[in-house]
């Protein structure tokens, strides 16, 4: 089990995730749209001990839906292309898609 968070560190936030139970994708963008309290040296984000407890502590700061339930089930295959009738659509295209020469 991982030790609490210490005060005086600034954890980058791959670690502060951890301590949230965030993925590190969705502390990043809520850090970046300023939802959470973190700090910021150039383009590097960072949290503190005492901006972990913050997030624990307010509920405010809940935990994304995005990093509570799994995915929705990805289509696995495209749709097949309905087959063309003899006699439909254009006269110079055969099925596949081939052109047909004429003679």
């Amino acid at each position: 089990m991982r030790q609490p968070p210490q005060p005086g560190i600034a954890y980058p936030a791959e670690e502060a995730a951890e301590f949230l139970s965030w993925s590190k994708g969705a502390l990043a963008k809520a850090a970046h749209d300023r939802r959470v309290p973190h700090h910021r040296i150039g383009a590097a984000i960072s949290f503190t001990k005492d901006d972990i407890e913050e997030i624990l502590a307010d509920p405010r700061f809940k935990v994304p839906a995005s990093t509570q339930s799994p995915a929705p089930a990805r289509r696995t295959s495209r749709p097949r292309s309905r087959v063309q009738e003899p006699g439909e659509g254009s006269p110079l295209r055969a099925r596949g898609g081939a052109r047909r020469k004429t003679a």
